[in-house]
């Protein structure tokens, strides 16, 4: 806003310069367009005069004196233009004066006519052999400095038309007394631009530049507190709810009623309706999963039954007995993990913090997957110290190691390996890291949602597909944090991170 503001002004600055410049030239012309035709009437019957008093022979002194004082009032200059497009300082053609010429001269003619050169400041006329030179010297009033013959245009000049321009700050007009002749005498009047007019328009352009960058300041001030704090507070409450805090809103009392206080109560209204679904998806779970227990329950004896004997059942009955305990089984470790996932978000997940020995914890949870992984021909190696002693829940611990496990088994080659180490004196590492092919580039920080499924690298059938969500939840819970650690070649490394009580 103030770079833009700025940039007005600065635009602004020059344009007003530019046009009082602009119309100090213009002035100045105009009061030289005006007074030059009555100097130019003045200068041609003088001219008319000379030429008589030279003709008859009568004295021109005081004609000449007129012309210098006319010259001297208006500040202007004389100038002639010859027909070879030349441009001289010089009252020649004022008086009809040839620059030279071969006819006879009379002695009292030329006498009259030197008296006249004389005073109007040209070099007398001398004669022999009945022909005469007039050799000009410099006019008294010369062109003001700055300005040469160069900058007139004898052709235009010739054709009597009027010249106006500036040239090193000074206006000028020339204006041609007489035309029609071989040597045209021109009238130059000029006049100094007022660059007072042009420094006034700086200095109010100075002073209205500071003001208007002090409103453009304040006014930026103003707007961008205006806009940007109620922004920052939706951006807060909007990354509160993306993290899981439905029950996050914006404070509507500390803005006005406009279209921000819009967004933000479109932005609570939203956040309302997720957390009425989240909590009838909280209810429906744990409704459905204690549901569901009793009839697992059912099902899962009598298919031990089937399987132990206990009822009896031929060969091909006990082999599908055992088919129903494993999806039994299957189905039960499901509502199991539903339920976890019910209690961590209704915050009903309890936690049994006591001294344990982390090493014996992970060892036993990679024991229990020993028979599963041989099956599919993948090793499962443990590399934990012989002890590490540790506070915090054992079973949730062991629950975040199994569902490690279980995730590497679904995509592991042939190796999956399960790492416990202290990190100095507070927290407790663990990695499980697997030969597969790893995890899609851009997912990493998706892997522990609930719903993340990977599209590209399909995996065998183990387990849930809730165990990398539980562990993220669990961690969470624990203060401790879940990541995927990126991995040179194949494979990836799940790290969790458990803080040790001090």
């Amino acid at each position: 806003m103030a770079a833009i503001a700025l940039g007005v002004v600065v635009v602004t600055g020059v344009t007003t310069v530019a046009l009082a410049r602009r119309g100090a030239e213009r002035t100045a012309i105009s009061n030289l367009e005006d007074q030059a035709p009555d100097v130019s009437t003045q200068l041609r019957q003088l001219g008319r005069v000379l030429r008589s008093r030279e003709l008859r022979g009568q004295p021109t002194v005081g004609v000449g004196r007129l012309v210098t004082s006319v010259l001297r009032v208006t500040g202007g200059t004389l100038l002639t233009v010859h027909a070879d497009g030349t441009i001289t300082e010089g009252v020649d053609a004022l008086a009809g004066l040839p620059v030279s010429t071969d006819r006879p001269v009379a002695t009292r003619r030329a006498a009259a006519r030197n008296r006249l050169r004389a005073r109007l400041g040209l070099a007398p006329t001398t004669s022999t052999t009945g022909a005469s030179t007039a050799e000009r010297v410099p006019n008294p009033n010369t062109l003001p400095a700055g300005l040469t013959v160069e900058d007139f245009d004898a052709a235009s000049l010739l054709a009597g038309n009027r010249q106006t321009g500036t040239a090193n700050g000074r206006a000028f007009v020339a204006e041609p007394v007489r035309t029609g002749t071989d040597q045209v005498p021109v009238l130059v009047l000029t006049e100094k631009i007022d660059a007072a007019a042009v420094n006034r328009a700086r200095g109010f352009f100075l002073i209205g530049a500071v003001l208007a960058l002090v409103a453009a300041g304040l006014v930026s001030y103003f707007l961008a507190r205006r806009l940007t704090r109620p922004l920052a507070v939706m951006g807060t409450t909007a990354g509160a709810i993306a993290a899981g805090d439905l029950g996050a809103r914006v404070d509507l009392g500390k803005h006005p009623d406009d279209e921000l206080a819009e967004l933000g109560r479109a932005l609570n209204a939203m956040a309302g309706e997720l957390e009425v679904a989240r909590h009838g998806e909280r209810q429906f779970l744990l409704s459905v999963s204690h549901d569901l227990r009793t009839p697992l329950t059912s099902i899962r004896g009598y298919a031990d039954a089937l399987t132990d004997g206990t009822i009896p059942a031929t060969d091909e009955q006990r082999r599908a007995g055992a088919v129903i305990a494993a999806e039994a089984d299957r189905l039960e470790r499901l509502v199991a993990d539903l339920l976890d996932l019910a209690r961590l978000d209704a915050h009903q997940f309890s936690l049994s913090p006591r001294p344990f020995d982390a090493a014996t914890t992970v060892r036993t949870a990679v024991e229990a997957f020993l028979p599963a992984a041989s099956d599919l021909g993948i090793q499962v190696v443990a590399e934990t110290p012989p002890v590490l002693a540790a506070v915090g829940d054992p079973e949730r611990v062991a629950q975040v190691v199994a569902n490690l496990v279980e995730n590497a088994l679904k995509f592991a080659r042939a190796r999956i390996t399960v790492q416990l180490e202290a990190d100095g004196l507070h927290e407790v590492v663990v990695r499980v890291a697997d030969d597969g092919p790893g995890v899609d580039p851009g997912d990493e920080h998706r892997v522990f949602e609930r719903l993340y499924v990977s599209r590209t690298v399909p995996g065998r059938s183990v387990g849930t597909g809730l165990g990398l969500a539980i562990v993220g939840e669990l961690t969470a819970a624990m203060g401790g944090s879940a990541a995927v650690e990126p991995t040179a070649g194949a494979g990836a490394t799940f790290v969790v991170r458990l803080p040790l009580p001090t």
